[in-house]
């Protein structure tokens, strides 16, 4: 019996070397001891871990184990991407900080720069649209000409992110462009001061050798519901005979900004009912007081790239009565994101809720295995394929089909 004892406090004092063994080095580091490492030890088995405790330990290993140099911020970045791709949810992003600021701009509908968009080119960028009125146009920058070095760095082999990037800048500070221009023998040399620039997502382009009022929108960002007001106006003033709103291409934007836009038409009436995960729904009116004095024919041109406030701002006239809608089916996004900053200036865009028009339509995109569209979208009341064989101008008419479907409508209007 005594041998037994005796064994037994042999043992005890064993463990409890080991156990402050394995103390030791935590509580010489300052950090208190690690049950779950000991627990781990102790019961001969694995712990279950935290993802994040499981991300540390993937990426650790990465770090030190990969042939190749791992960047950071890749690592980082790839991970966040996973991580909201799972959700299964195509419209739930993780941005980062390069798109994030992209996208902002585009939302805010204004940045700092010259006014203009560049598009690829071998030699550098080529410029694809000069806007009206701000520096590019009036430092003489035109359509066409390529940009070959900013600020006397070379542009070639630079992609159009990294150009654009060097094009922007403080308000007020001058950025130097040097540019090929065709008909011209040699490089040309101009000085743009940068400033802040309001970008066009709403414009009265006018079809008046057809007494009818066309008014492009590319985008619903913060600065478009007073560009669509001004350019709806414009565009009713001489009396036309109707009144086309092109949606084409335009990939949606602002809740706020529908709203205000469809106020112009719609006097306290519905405009969408949102829908939340737990099934609960809340409406959407339009504000009172705010319509326009415009009673003619309203046409709307949409395609397969008009979503989301698009496809509302169409829908919510189609439903009320107050428009026809001309072109291919939209697109059929029919949920609402909150874009949520996040650390480095990237952003997650989180879809919160889905929506439906007023007759509680859902019109969700459903594609097959391939993300071939199946159904969804809105219907178009007149259905019209874009005609591509003669390589069309959009906007032209007798060039582009589906504007000539819209004009017909008007011109045959009987209701």
């Amino acid at each position: 019996m005594k041998q037994f004892i005796r064994f037994g406090g042999i043992l005890l004092l064993v463990f409890a070397a080991f156990c402050a063994g394995f103390a030791l080095k935590d509580v010489l580091h300052g950090r208190t001891p690690s049950y779950k490492a000991f627990k781990s030890l102790a019961v001969g088995g694995s712990v279950s871990k935290t993802p994040t405790e499981i991300f540390r330990d993937h990426y650790g290993l990465i770090q030190a184990r990969s042939y190749r140099k791992a960047n950071p911020d890749r690592l980082k970045y790839a991970a966040m991407q996973g991580l909201f791709g799972a959700l299964g949810d195509p419209h739930t992003l993780f941005l980062e900080p390069v798109t994030a600021e992209s996208f902002a701009i585009d939302t805010r509908g204004d940045y700092t720069g010259i006014g203009a968009r560049l598009g690829p080119h071998e030699l550098g960028a080529q410029i694809a649209v000069v806007f009206k009125g701000f520096p590019a146009e009036k430092a003489g920058l035109r359509i066409g000409d390529v940009v070959i070095a900013v600020d006397g760095e070379p542009s070639v082999g630079k992609s159009v992110t990294d150009i654009v990037d060097g094009i922007l800048g403080k308000e007020g500070t001058l950025v130097r462009l040097r540019v090929l221009r065709q008909g011209e023998e040699r490089p040309i040399n101009i000085p743009i001061r940068r400033a802040r620039v309001i970008i066009p997502t709403a414009e009265s382009l006018g079809l008046e050798e057809l007494n009818i009022g066309y008014v492009v929108v590319s985008g619903f960002a913060e600065t478009t519901p007073q560009q669509f007001r001004d350019s709806v106006r414009e565009a009713i003033k001489p009396g036309p005979d109707g009144l086309i709103i092109d949606l084409r291409g335009n990939p949606g934007g602002l809740l706020d900004t529908v709203e205000e836009m469809l106020s112009l038409f719609l006097d306290g009436d519905l405009i969408v009912s949102v829908v939340d995960r737990s099934g609960k729904q809340a409406e959407l009116r339009a504000k009172r007081g705010k319509t326009l004095n415009w009673k003619g024919p309203t046409v709307i041109l949409i395609n397969g790239e008009s979503a989301s406030a698009s496809e509302i701002f169409a829908g919510a006239l189609q439903q009320h009565g107050l428009a026809v809608l001309v072109g291919d089916h939209s697109y059929g996004k029919a949920s609402v994101q909150n874009v949520i900053p996040l650390v480095e200036g990237s952003s997650a865009k989180i879809t919160i809720a889905k929506y439906l028009l007023p007759n509680q339509l859902d019109i969700s995109r459903v594609v097959d295995e391939d993300g071939g569209y199946v159904s969804g979208g809105l219907k178009p009341d007149v259905e019209m394929e874009l005609d591509i064989s003669n390589s069309p101008i959009m906007g032209l008419p007798g060039s582009d089909s589906q504007l000539d479907a819209a004009i017909s409508v008007i011109q045959n209007w009987t209701g």
